[in-house]
């Protein structure tokens, strides 16, 4: 009798569960912008006898992954969202209504467009703005006056009502100082530029409406004041003010309680990481303590589950001294929890995880005396100011090319128009 050799058994291949990011990490897709591909991925996801198409903020694929893992196990557990400003697209077959208002059009440009997230919450918060001073409320922070300006009608801003809108506002501006009447006309083109990006046709086809649909396409053909270049120009001496807030800030008083120790100790971090690191306060609070290697010297700035960076080439690291990261190891000593801010939460400023410390920072700043003035008193946003000062130092030493990269910049227009004044004892030589 004639034995058969037997074959080896086939190993079933089990297939990766949806509640893990090794199944979504096949199931995920970069977007497309016409013809090219975006740095944003989306998945088709099926839950609750649903399928529709979600638009993930993260512009790596593992970490797209766990979003989608994230978000799919949220629909399982609540549902599809119906009426909010989720990333889940409504079905197909909702449309936009004949005449939308300002939170039906921003709501549904979040969900269809092929924009960062990130840049229609810049968008609407100029729009909010903008609409809210042309129905007469000047500051809209409770629950009830935003609800007023959500509800104006797009057909309510007619091409007449906004350019009296402009008008008045440069009307104020003329009437203000030589030093802040430019940055309050640049205030102004940013509004209506911000604005427009709700209204670019490209929004206007995600969307599914047509322009013929629209009375008036907001923002199209005002007349806009001239731009006004406000390139950076240093006020105060970064040693000094470096020195001073280590004092401060950075060491324990014994005339205060550990309250207000911690609190001086979270600003002390965070005026540091703005003015040697050069970071935005956004990226500073978001920061995680996994993304700050004391020891290598270098902060990376990552897209995270809570976190898009500004542009794609915001993400990268970057590089501090030696001395600077012993500093920095110091900090992470007396750090705990995973971010390298502490949670505070403030009512003044809302969209910030530490916003607590960082109201109280800007009024450090706007307090600090230096050579007897106080330079950042009058400033708008004294925490940018020190990554402007910290472009001009890499500037003076390294060149614009270096200060573009270290600010992480896409274009080097920006970083030369804006973010660099001069540190050189420059003459002609003549005497």
């Amino acid at each position: 009798m004639i034995k058969r050799e037997s074959k080896p058994a086939k190993k079933s291949v089990r297939t990766a569960s949806k509640t893990t990011a090794a199944y979504w990490s096949q199931k995920i897709y970069l977007e497309k912008k016409g013809e090219w591909q975006s740095a944003n991925y989306f998945a088709r996801m099926q839950a609750r006898g649903e399928r529709r198409k979600v638009r993930l903020e993260s512009t790596v694929r593992e970490e797209a992954a766990r979003e989608a893992v994230a978000l799919y196990l949220g629909v399982l557990a609540n549902g599809w969202p119906v009426n909010d400003d989720s990333k889940l697209d409504l079905p197909e077959s909702s449309g936009l209504p004949s005449n939308p208002t300002v939170e039906e059009w921003i709501t549904r440009a979040k969900r269809k467009a092929s924009v960062r997230s990130g840049s229609v919450d810049k968008y609407a918060e100029s729009l909010r703005t903008i609409v809210s001073e042309i129905i007469g409320m000047r500051r809209a922070r409770k629950k009830e006056d935003r609800a007023k300006i959500d509800a104006v009608h797009i057909s309510e801003l007619t091409k007449e009502k906004l350019q009296a809108w402009l008008d008045s506002r440069l009307e104020r501006a003329r009437e203000l100082d030589m030093v802040k009447a430019p940055r309050a006309k640049n205030t102004i083109r940013a509004l209506v530029a911000n604005s427009k990006g709700l209204f670019t046709q490209q929004i206007l086809d995600a969307i599914g409406i047509a322009e013929k649909s629209l009375p008036y396409i907001p923002f199209h053909g005002l007349k806009l004041p001239s731009k006004t270049q406000t390139r950076y120009s240093s006020r105060f001496d970064a040693e000094t003010l470096l020195k001073t807030a280590a004092v401060e800030l950075g060491k324990d008083s014994p005339d205060a309680d550990e309250e207000t120790n911690a609190s001086r100790f979270e600003q002390w971090k965070i005026l540091y990481l703005a003015l040697v690191a050069g970071l935005r306060y956004n990226e500073i609070d978001k920061l995680r303590v996994q993304d700050v290697s004391a020891a290598a010297g270098k902060v990376a700035i990552r897209t995270h589950e809570t976190f898009q960076p500004k542009t794609t080439a915001s993400e990268g690291d970057v590089l501090v001294s030696a001395s600077a990261g012993k500093v920095l190891t110091a900090m992470l000593k007396r750090t705990t929890g995973p971010w390298f801010i502490k949670d505070g939460a403030s009512k003044q400023s809302p969209k910030y995880r530490a916003g607590l410390y960082h109201d109280a920072l800007l009024r450090w700043l706007r307090n600090y005396e230096e050579r007897g003035t106080n330079p950042f008193a009058d400033l708008p946003k004294p925490l940018h100011e020190l990554r402007k000062e910290a472009g001009t130092l890499v500037n003076s030493k390294h060149g614009l090319n270096e200060a573009k990269n270290f600010l992480r910049h896409s274009s080097i227009a920006t970083t030369a128009a804006y973010y660099v004044g001069s540190k050189g004892n420059i003459t002609t030589g003549l005497s």
